[in-house]
């Protein structure tokens, strides 16, 4: 069990969200992070280079604003990260979904 999840269960919980992502229905970035966490917890060897996109993600996007940060955040540095967000979902986003089907299809059962 994982901080009272059982393992499946929380691969459950990887596969949902990465096909929240997918469609759409989560903003990516924030989606890869969340994702990065919930393979932290998974813990599972098996599952590390799934992992691994979502940890570079994370840690090239983790000084940006999103959900419920934005609130405290002045509209220059918002108008600034909207763009940086902007840009970089350009380049990585298609790569992103890339590595979330890739997930479903190891996980999904």
């Amino acid at each position: 069990m994982l901080r009272g999840i059982p393992f499946e269960e929380k691969k459950r919980q990887i596969v949902e969200l990465a096909r929240a992502l997918i469609d759409g229905r989560i903003h990516a970035i924030e989606g890869s992070q969340r994702l990065c966490g919930l393979f932290h917890e998974l813990d599972d060897p098996a599952c590390r280079e799934l992992h691994k996109p979502f940890i570079a993600i994370a840690s090239e996007t983790d000084h940006l604003p999103l959900g419920e940060f934005r609130g405290f955040c002045a509209p220059e540095f918002l108008r600034k990260a909207d763009s940086e967000i902007e840009e970089y979902l350009a380049v990585k986003g298609p790569s992103i979904v890339e590595a979330c089907r890739r997930v479903v299809t190891a996980l999904a059962s």
